[in-house]
């Protein structure tokens, strides 16, 4: 397992919501979420690594009850101050994908592993093992939807600086660097208080998963997803897509 991703999680989770822009996404995604409640007829559902909260609280609000859990103390803490602020009912979980889901006892409409949540894992095994633990935690003709960004784009191009944003008197800088078979995400935060700059800088490891290595953690459970390339359900393209966008449903049918 990536034993570092939870501590980076809690070293980011006071910077957060500034530097993804909290607010623009809840109100960029929401289209969504509206779209696959309406399709499923979902009314439960997991989201499995829910950093601030963001997705949890879209689906709380289109009436779904939502059990959302994330290996990260403090953004655990996040997501229940908004869904506090916001008044929505959410459920809210310290639990890592990669070691506890055999505790999560119930059955769901619907799990969402959205935002690269899966990419965290220490090795494509372990990925895919996950991904059969989801599936498992699924009512008959349940949900799978997992998003994480396309890199087998990421390792053609190598890009080095991934964004940079200023938001007040902090500038984030995210950016990658290479291993043989892992990519080391950074995070440069330069925070300005009078005359100084005080710079921070927390990395964490990336499993660079690629669609073959999705496609086979359904196989072996005899499914066939759907692959998209991104949440506007756009054709998947290897070479210039942002995102991967995969979307399996269990059969109706319980054996």
């Amino acid at each position: 397992m990536n034993d570092s991703f939870s501590q980076f999680y809690d070293a980011l989770a006071a910077d957060y919501d500034a530097m993804t822009g909290f607010d623009q996404r809840f109100a960029a995604e929401q289209g969504f979420f509206a779209s696959m409640v309406e399709k499923y007829k979902i009314k439960t559902a997991l989201d499995a690594g829910c950093g601030a909260g963001a997705h949890a609280l879209l689906l709380a609000r289109l009436g779904v009850a939502v059990t959302a859990v994330d290996a990260s103390e403090e953004m655990l803490r996040a997501a229940a101050h908004h869904a506090d602020a916001m008044r929505l009912p959410v459920t809210l979980r310290r639990i890592d994908l990669f070691r506890d889901t055999d505790s999560i006892l119930e059955r769901f409409d619907a799990a969402f592993c959205m935002g690269n949540t899966i990419a965290h894992a220490g090795s494509v095994d372990e990925a895919q093992k996950a991904i059969g633990g989801l599936l498992a935690l699924l009512r008959p003709g349940g949900i799978l939807v997992v998003q994480l960004l396309n890199f087998e784009r990421i390792l053609k191009d190598c890009p080095r600086i991934i964004n940079r944003k200023t938001v007040g008197d902090a500038t984030y800088v995210r950016y990658y660097s290479y291993d043989k078979d892992t990519i080391v995400f950074k995070i440069l935060t330069m925070r300005r208080t009078g005359a100084r700059v005080v710079r921070t800088l927390i990395t964490t490891r990336l499993c660079p998963l690629r669609r073959k290595d999705l496609a086979e953690a359904f196989v072996s459970s005899g499914l066939t997803p759907l692959m998209y390339g991104g949440i506007d359900f756009s054709p998947f393209n290897a070479a210039h897509s942002k995102d991967i966008l995969v979307i399996c449903q269990l059969s109706s049918i319980s054996f």
